[in-house]
């Protein structure tokens, strides 16, 4: 008879099974971003969606309850910007967040709810606004070899950050490797993160950024580089702080190898 039961509940919970995607989205502040959840053997208008948040360091929170038939339910202080919204012939979920902000910065969590009992979370998606600091570089032609660029962040307090790297603007993943967050003897954090460049795309005239983002930096636009000119990379004033050790100090360096004789390297200041 256990085992009898047992086989049932986990029928149960196979038949709820739903997958959560994107895993990871980056978006700027404006834009619109749209996460989905897809549910498996059941019919979508058997199931209440609800929505659920986590800012790192900070306890869950409810974003909204899409019901079965259709009423939505937002959670104190959830703007109607975030519109759940269901595909019932796809068995699919979606949450769109409108206009996004920077306090739309967050993990966010599909969790089922269907009329025989089951509950079920989604796997999750990290949501990243980047808005609050980048610093950019432009880069000289190198003939051969390839180039490594290094964004070195110190000083930050707490810490959770987030680097990036850009190319034209664009979010860059291949290439891109990024140490861990490092507790240093006077409290502070530190990490590295390290952008690969091939050769034939370091000389074709595009524009790498490294793109940090704290809570203890102010917010503003993007700082573009002089493409035609030699390597630079332009830093935005951080204001003073009455406690130091809170503003991250950002030291970026670029590398390059396999460049040849005659091959040079410039630092420029704008």
């Amino acid at each position: 008879l256990w085992n009898y039961v047992s086989l049932a509940l986990w029928l149960r919970i196979c038949e709820s099974i739903h997958l959560q995607s994107p895993s990871e989205i980056s978006v700027s502040p404006g834009q619109t971003v749209a996460l989905e959840c897809a549910v498996a053997n059941v019919t979508a208008d058997k199931v209440n969606m609800n929505w659920i948040r986590q800012s790192p360091g900070q306890k869950p929170e409810g974003v909204l309850f899409f019901k079965i038939d259709l009423s939505i339910y937002r959670a104190p202080g959830i703007p109607e910007r975030y519109v759940p919204s269901r595909d019932a012939s796809n068995k699919k979920f979606l949450l769109t967040i409108r206009d996004v902000q920077e306090g739309d910065d967050s993990i966010y969590f599909c969790f089922a709810f269907y009329t025989e009992g089951v509950q079920t979370w989604g796997e999750g998606t990290r949501v990243r606004v980047l808005s609050e600091y980048e610093s950019g570089c432009s880069q000289e032609e190198i003939a051969t070899g390839f180039a490594t660029l290094t964004c070195l962040v110190s000083g930050f307090f707490p810490g959770y950050i987030d680097v990036l790297w850009r190319q034209d603007c664009q979010t860059q993943a291949q290439g891109v490797r990024t140490g861990l967050v490092a507790l240093g003897e006077d409290k502070t954090y530190s990490v590295s993160s390290y952008l690969t460049v091939p050769a034939n795309e370091w000389g074709s005239g595009a524009s790498y950024s490294c793109v940090v983002k704290h809570e203890s930096l102010p917010s503003r636009e993007p700082l573009l580089p002089d493409p035609r000119g030699p390597v630079r990379f332009n830093l935005p004033h951080i204001p003073p702080s009455s406690t130091p050790s809170t503003a991250p100090t950002p030291l970026l360096s670029c590398f390059s190898g396999g460049g040849g004789e005659g091959s040079s390297l410039g630092w420029g200041q704008s």
